[in-house]
């Protein structure tokens, strides 16, 4: 998988880093049992589809948590 985050704005390069972070964080804990399957690749598009979607929901949640501290740094 690969993924850009590319910040916008004074904290942007903050805010990229952050989600990137939450992304590992949700591969790794929230759903490793399904990244991590070594077969991934024979998984249905549709499975893998809904997994990311749900992976950058997950992402969406945290920075929307977090966004009062990104707002204070500037």
């Amino acid at each position: 998988m690969f993924c850009v985050a590319d910040g916008h704005g004074v904290n942007g390069d903050k805010v990229s880093s952050f989600a990137i972070s939450m992304l590992v964080n949700y591969i790794r804990n929230v759903k490793s049992g399904f990244f991590g399957l070594q077969n991934l690749s024979i998984q249905p598009r549709s499975l893998i589809e809904l997994e990311i979607k749900r992976a950058f929901k997950y992402v969406q949640r945290r920075l929307k948590q977090q966004h009062y501290k990104f707002k204070k740094m500037q």
